[in-house]
């Protein structure tokens, strides 16, 4: 076995009487010991027998094992998207006599529009018009349509969440057409409006949560093609002033929709209420009885459900008279609907 020199490479040569070894090339002489440590070999303490330096085996690193299971799996809450927010100046305002006030502008361009916190007219249907950057809105005291002729904001194409703390008295589609809404949220309400297929078409629409102790007034075609709509629970009340039944389409085309409560004062169910409903299971009330309800021979035309009543006067048990307007009977009964 040939030793090198461990200072310039050469090959090592023994001297004489063991001394050691030389290198050939550059003489650095290297001492028995150091000899030794370069082939390995250690001599005992009471033998000069030599033996093979043992070498410890190299330890391996354990890593703890992590076992994921469905009971211990880490949960991931989903990201949050961080919104601009208006302020108020944002807003064109009026106050009128007698405390209310009137919206008539809106120069702003953030991602969330919270109104100031008042009860709002509006009257201007251009307010909103092209500000498509609106994700969520939240109307702080509530609003009325006053004069708009199409819908105040029908057709914010990035829409996806509309919250109203306070009285909303919608009409002529508002929200008609916003695509991408998906949550609706009224609440601290005494009267909620929602007439002329206010959101109507909107097709990614799954929650919508309305004030329980709200009145509540639905007028045609208020819920039309909201194709993701699972479920609707009606406060429990109606507003018994205009109209205490569910309009012609109101939830027409609403292919998704399973369960609907309604209110225990409903009268009557019109033509194509929930035609083409196409898993529609279950229609109640609050108190879990139809039998009140004067419901059209076509009012589930398409849907999944049957209603056992249909077709007949739920006061004397007879057949009514159906018109596109009303549902009326020879012993006085009558339900009209409204038909903002």
């Amino acid at each position: 076995m040939k030793i090198r020199c461990d200072i310039c490479g050469g090959e090592l040569v023994m001297l004489a009487g063991g001394k050691g070894g030389a290198c050939k090339v550059c003489g650095m002489e290297h001492s028995v010991e150091r000899i030794r440590e370069m082939i390995g070999l250690t001599a005992t303490r009471d033998t000069d027998e030599i033996k093979p330096q043992k070498k410890e085996p190299l330890k391996k690193e354990h890593k703890a094992e992590i076992l994921i299971t469905d009971e211990y799996a880490p949960v991931c809450e989903s990201t949050k998207e961080v919104l601009t927010e208006s302020s108020d100046s944002d807003f064109v305002v009026k106050k009128r006599f007698g405390g209310t006030y009137e919206l008539r502008g809106y120069t702003g361009n953030a991602q969330k529009v919270v109104f100031p916190a008042h009860n709002f007219e509006i009257n201007n249907c251009s307010i909103f018009d092209g500000h498509d950057e609106i994700v969520e809105l939240v109307i702080s005291g509530g609003y009325s349509n006053t004069g708009c002729k199409k819908g105040i904001f029908a057709g914010l194409k990035n829409l996806k969440k509309v919250v109203c703390h306070g009285d909303m008295l919608a009409f002529d589609g508002d929200f008609m057409g916003c695509e991408k809404l998906e949550e609706v949220i009224i609440d601290n309400a005494d009267l909620i409006q929602l007439n002329g297929a206010v959101f109507a078409d909107c097709t990614s629409l799954k929650s919508v949560v309305l004030d329980e102790n709200a009145e509540l007034e639905m007028g045609v075609a208020t819920f039309k093609n909201c194709a993701s709509l699972k479920t609707f629970v009606h406060p429990k009340r109606s507003a018994c002033f205009t109209s205490d039944g569910i309009n012609s389409s109101a939830f027409e085309g609403c292919t998704s929709l399973e369960k609907v409560v309604l209110a225990d004062d409903t009268t009557s169910i019109h033509k194509y209420a929930f035609r083409d409903c196409t898993n529609l299971r279950e229609v109640t009330t609050h108190s879990g009885d139809l039998s009140g309800i004067a419901i059209h021979p076509e009012a589930f035309s398409g849907s999944s459900f049957e209603a056992e009543n249909a077709g007949i006067c739920p006061k004397c048990g007879k057949k009514p008279n159906f018109s596109d307007e009303s549902i009326s009977c020879s012993c006085g009964f009558s339900s009209v609907q409204y038909y903002n």
